[in-house]
């Protein structure tokens, strides 16, 4: 795992016919002052606005975006073709098998040390670790854990981290949930709670993602997710008032009324 501030090389982005590394804050109208680092993972700084949790480096949002778009791609083709998803279905291990590795190496030079993602982040690891080896551990385990799951929770754990768009909605319907009723069926519960992402979506390409997302709930394997859930600390997991300030700031979703 390479270390975090590995020095990278880089190429000048005058080079480049669309890509520019700096000014991403420039469209906030915000003053990006640096970054900090402690054991809530790394949070970028401003001079006339709220910390941010996490550090969205561009090189790192490009890889992800090459894993989101092809899982993205996969649900417009399941909504447009539901009839494929029992064909699928059965042939789920070797398809998660082959996306993760494919995640992976799209994303294994982009991986932090687990203490320096962001704290709700660290959370889903350690649940995630938890879940998969029985044991809370703070290291990679190849003999207890198997490639596929650990590539997926890597994956999700990294998109956490770095998709502010999806973090701070997720971090919204987590906050929605209803243990009791999700522990007697998680799928009812997921899609009750997925109708209210739906709604508050001011955006149609939003809103049609969730809808793809919840046409396919019935075919996931949530029997676990309650005990998943209960794993993390739930204070961690909430939006806070910063959280909730970019989250407004950002647009798109209705977090208040």
């Amino acid at each position: 795992m390479p270390d975090l501030f590995e020095a990278e090389l880089k190429l000048p982005d005058e080079i480049y016919l669309k890509r520019k590394e700096d000014g991403i804050w420039e469209k906030d109208n915000v003053v990006y002052e640096g970054i900090a680092i402690d054991t809530n993972g790394i949070s970028c700084q401003f001079k006339d606005a709220p910390e941010m949790k996490g550090y969205a480096k561009p090189s790192n949002i490009r890889a992800i975006n090459v894993v989101k778009k092809a899982i993205l791609s996969f649900l417009r083709v399941l909504q447009e073709a539901p009839f494929l998803i029992p064909f699928l279905w059965l042939a789920r291990k070797p398809i998660l098998k082959n996306f993760a590795r494919f995640s992976n190496s799209t994303l294994r030079d982009y991986y932090y040390k687990p203490q320096y993602y962001i704290s709700s982040a660290q959370e889903i690891y350690y649940a995630g670790m938890d879940m998969l080896t029985q044991g809370r551990i703070y290291e990679n385990d190849w003999d207890t854990i198997g490639e596929t799951n650990w590539n997926l929770l890597m994956l999700f754990v990294m998109a956490w981290d770095m998709e502010n768009v999806y973090r701070y909605r997720a971090q919204y319907a987590l906050e929605q949930i209803d243990i009791k009723e999700l522990e007697k069926n998680p799928r009812k519960e997921v899609e009750r709670v997925l109708d209210i992402l739906i709604i508050r979506e001011k955006e149609q390409v939003m809103k049609d993602k969730w809808i793809a997302v919840r046409k396919i709930v019935k075919w996931l394997p949530l029997k676990k997710l309650p005990t998943f859930i209960s794993k993390m600390d739930m204070e961690r997991m909430k939006l806070d008032k910063d959280d909730l300030w970019w989250a407004v700031k950002q647009g798109g979703f209705d977090y208040l009324n």
